[in-house]
């Protein structure tokens, strides 16, 4: 697992890490790419914040793009829908907070989904593993309580 934050979490590093997985990576391994902090969206550009320049969907799709492994590519930043568009690609499972970039709520999806990936009641099929598909419907059926 590599974990960059705080200082660290800055594009040149991230830009690094990716290129090193995408070496070391083979077409049957998986990479998760989990995004917690905050993200804007101007209605053309999504980007990611982090401390110097921002990292944008744009540069992220591409970074990903040369990792060979089955992507589960999670955003819980606000404003995240606006990666969606850019970030979509087969093979690659993207989960964003909110429906459009646009939105300015405060988002309560990040804590429902954490709450999915470790309470047994989401593992629907009852296999005993919890599956990103099965965290998500969790954390949307819970969001949706919340937004009631």
């Amino acid at each position: 697992m590599i974990t960059l934050s705080g200082a660290q979490a800055t594009r040149a590093n991230i830009q690094a890490k990716l290129g090193d997985i995408a070496k070391q990576t083979k077409a049957d391994d998986h990479l998760v790419l989990l995004l917690i902090g905050h993200g804007s969206f101007d209605e053309s550009d999504y980007k990611f914040n982090i401390p110097g320049p921002d990292i944008t969907a744009t540069e992220l799709a591409s970074l990903l793009d040369k990792v060979p492994a089955q992507q589960a590519v999670i955003d819980m930043t606000s404003a995240s829908g606006g990666a969606l568009p850019t970030l979509q690609k087969t093979k690659r499972i993207v989960i964003v907070a909110t429906k459009s970039g646009t939105e300015k709520n405060a988002i309560v999806f990040p804590r429902y989904f954490i709450e999915g990936l470790r309470d047994p009641a989401a593992d629907a099929d009852k296999n005993e593993v919890i599956t990103v598909l099965e965290a998500f419907r969790y954390a949307e059926a819970k969001n949706r309580e919340v937004l009631r």
